[in-house]
């Protein structure tokens, strides 16, 4: 019972601190406290760095010798159109292949992942599109697995390109959409037709890059805000401004900072600092003496 206790409370911390990055609550670049996330979550530090190592091979993280991690930062424009150009090199010869090579057991499990989940209801951020981020990506990796190909298969989940692309921008309008273009390569897989499965795996691809391209983006882009209040995941929850905090020492005095759209104070409970005015709200964090204080964001920046 103990191993999967730990397996368990990994898997829950692995969960928090991806949402605060997927969130921006843990801003683009900034370094990772560990101490301070472990003390913030309830947690030793150890499952904090077993949960850091998984997210570094997810690419959402950083680790420098002497340095530590830090969030990686957003993708460039550059880097967003290469991300693509990999993606309609290799999916598209993927969906081909899958139309010569499926089985009706692969049919039926790809036509059961191309349902896209909704979104959680009253959810905020990335927990609310989490499950249709992880059911997209199933979509693809195992259309690629499909192939028969097991190099094809393993550089389309090396790119992990759904994750940074909706860290990067997420349009929610879209769910059915992505299913029905979804449904359009299995329909086209289960006519064993490879050139339609093909055609309609680069038609997916060029229709989510015009989606998840923010509107008059540069150089460098900056999807949503941090969403006001906690981060739901399960017990162990972090308010976004308590989350910037954890890329600073941990103190007793007061802390200020502010990063985006979203300026946050933190001060200790009774010490008569960080006075909030009426408009502003605060939440204690549990198991924790340190109280957020949340000012209404300002609109999300779509471009830096």
């Amino acid at each position: 019972m103990r191993p999967a206790r730990r397996l368990t409370l990994t898997e829950d911390v692995y969960e928090s601190v991806q949402a605060l990055i997927m969130d921006h609550a843990v801003a683009p670049g900034a370094r990772i406290n560990i101490d301070a996330l472990a003390r913030q979550l309830e947690v030793s530090p150890t499952p904090v760095r077993e949960a850091l190592a998984r997210l570094e091979a997810d690419g959402l993280v950083r680790k420098r010798p002497l340095a530590g991690y830090t969030a990686a930062p957003l993708l460039t424009r550059e880097e967003f159109e290469e991300l693509v150009e990999m993606r309609l090199i290799l999916e598209p010869p993927a969906a081909s292949r899958a139309a010569s090579a499926a089985t009706a057991s692969d049919v039926d499990r790809l036509r059961a992942e191309a349902d896209l989940p909704d979104p959680e209801p009253a959810t905020e951020g990335y927990p609310a599109i989490a499950a249709f981020t992880a059911q997209d990506a199933r979509f693809h990796n195992l259309l690629a697995e499909t192939s028969g190909n097991r190099m094809l298969h393993e550089a389309v989940v090396r790119l992990r390109s759904h994750l940074h692309l909706f860290r990067l921008h997420f349009p929610q309008a879209h769910y059915g959409i992505s299913a029905q273009e979804h449904h359009r390569v299995v329909d086209a897989i289960v006519a064993r037709d490879p050139d339609r499965a093909a055609a309609a795996m680069r038609a997916h691809i060029a229709a989510a890059r015009d989606r998840y391209r923010p509107p008059g983006a540069t150089t460098r882009w900056q999807g949503w805000a941090p969403p006001v209040g906690l981060v739901p995941s399960g017990r162990r929850s972090v308010s976004p401004c308590t989350a910037q905090a954890l890329t600073l020492p941990s103190s007793s005095s007061l802390v200020a900072y502010s990063t985006g759209s979203v300026g946050c104070q933190a001060r200790n409970e009774g010490d008569g600092v960080g006075a909030t005015t009426p408009s502003e709200s605060s939440r204690p964090v549990a198991g924790s003496r340190r109280t957020a204080v949340m000012p209404t964001p300002s609109p999300p920046i779509s471009a830096v």
